[in-house]
């Protein structure tokens, strides 16, 4: 069965084209280019009618106030400042009309930390737009770090939904930010449904390994696996990424399936990982690929991970 799975998924993950860090945030750095240079030829405009950033009263009733920059600040400079006061306020921002004032409320009451703030970030992961999702994920993670890895992984599973079901209706990998030459075109990546369902996705895979919890893992497997993944390698990067951090020797098997991709980035990066999971079945498995290993530089990353095991075990 295993053969199968990887025959099967080393087949597919062959045939697409590789999707570098790069060529995935490409969407996200033209959209944040936008918006700071709108915001940098209008931020003197928006202090000066925000007024003391300090002034916390000032800041929640700026909340309300008729211009976006003006809310969006005041939800940002709220979260700078800490001030339990802003909570309820903050929270009734979460509904705010505007998506950069939803993402920022979202985050500052993470940095405040009061709990009364954990259901409505619960909820926005919810929400209609995939930034603020991933901002009220930022924010939970901020406000319960490891206790909230049952909340990611039922995120987890379902932006996957989202995903398969963006897929199903045809969008799949449409956009790969390749060929984006104007902002319309860029316009149309970042509503693909596919995209922005993506781009959630990997933010949890993200958080999921920085948490370094290894009840993710069977989770992780399970993205992993899924079809959605075989056609879009880019995710097995952070979900690879994710198991070296967490470096439990039950993601063993998926990463060394990697180890034989004709690609020598996905395989100098199983290698790495392999050497963070260590194990004796990942010792075996970098042996066995460093003799058949054309590549010199594959070859020195595998050299490099078996050194790791060995110095791992020599401190233990």
């Amino acid at each position: 069965m295993y053969v199968n799975f990887v025959g099967t998924v080393n087949q597919q993950f062959n045939k697409n084209q590789l999707r570098t860090d790069n060529e995935r945030e490409v969407l996200t750095v033209e959209n944040k280019s936008f918006h700071q240079d709108w915001q940098s030829e209008h931020k003197e405009d928006v202090n000066e009618q925000i007024g003391n950033n300090d002034n916390v009263e000032g800041l929640i009733q700026d909340l309300e106030n008729r211009n976006m920059d003006i809310r969006r600040e005041a939800a940002r400079s709220l979260g700078n400042i800490k001030d339990v006061r802003a909570v309820d306020s903050l929270i009734e921002a979460l509904k705010d009309s505007e998506t950069s004032v939803r993402m920022c409320a979202a985050l500052s009451l993470g940095q405040i930390g009061d709990k009364r703030a954990q259901k409505p970030l619960i909820a926005a992961l919810n929400n209609d737009n995939h930034y603020v999702r991933s901002y009220a994920i930022s924010g939970l993670i901020e406000l319960m770090g490891g206790t909230s890895i049952d909340i990611l992984i039922e995120a987890l599973y379902r932006e996957l939904k989202r995903v398969e079901e963006a897929d199903a209706a045809g969008f799949g990998l449409k956009g790969t930010g390749l060929k984006i030459q104007f902002w319309e075109d860029v316009v149309e990546e970042l509503l693909n449904p596919y995209n922005t369902a993506e781009y959630v996705l990997v933010e949890i895979i993200k958080e999921l390994g920085k948490l370094a919890d290894s009840r993710a893992v069977p989770h992780l497997i399970n993205v992993f696996k899924n079809k959605v993944a075989w056609y879009d390698p880019g995710i097995w990067t952070y979900i690879l990424e994710a198991f070296g951090k967490i470096g439990d020797e039950r993601a063993f098997q998926y990463v060394a399936l990697v180890l034989t991709n004709k690609d020598e980035a996905y395989r100098k990066l199983a290698a790495r990982v392999l050497g963070e999971i260590g194990g004796r079945d990942a010792v075996n498995a970098l042996t066995q690929a460093l003799m058949s290993e054309k590549s010199p530089d594959v070859k020195e990353t595998i050299k490099s991970a078996l050194e790791k095991v060995d110095k791992f075990k020599r401190n233990e």
